[in-house]
């Protein structure tokens, strides 16, 4: 199973699949501070997903700025759905 782990350049999480025998990648669009390199995607989370997928699983973590009401009522979460092609609750939740 391919596990896509974005905004994540600690390799915390990618570690922790990849110890349950997982394939399992970070994504980040700066370098990673964890030990492996080579399970790190350093690019854009959308270009990750386009070009290096099919992904099984997609875990993401990006800043909490693009999460909190002061960022426009998480607009970030929108725009992701409407890239990803997600249903979006009325209130700006994904389903």
């Amino acid at each position: 199973m391919r596990v896509l782990v974005g905004c994540e350049e600690s390799q915390t999480v990618t570690k922790a699949f990849r110890e349950k025998g997982l394939e399992a990648y970070s994504c980040d669009v700066i370098d990673p501070s964890g030990d492996h390199p080579e399970w790190h995607l350093k690019k854009c989370i959308f270009e990750a997903i386009r070009d290096d997928g099919p992904w099984d699983v997609l875990i993401a973590f990006p800043p909490c700025t693009h999460l909190a009401a002061s960022a426009g009522l998480g607009a970030s979460r929108l725009l992701l759905a409407a890239r990803l092609a997600l249903p979006v609750h009325r209130h700006g939740r994904l389903r």
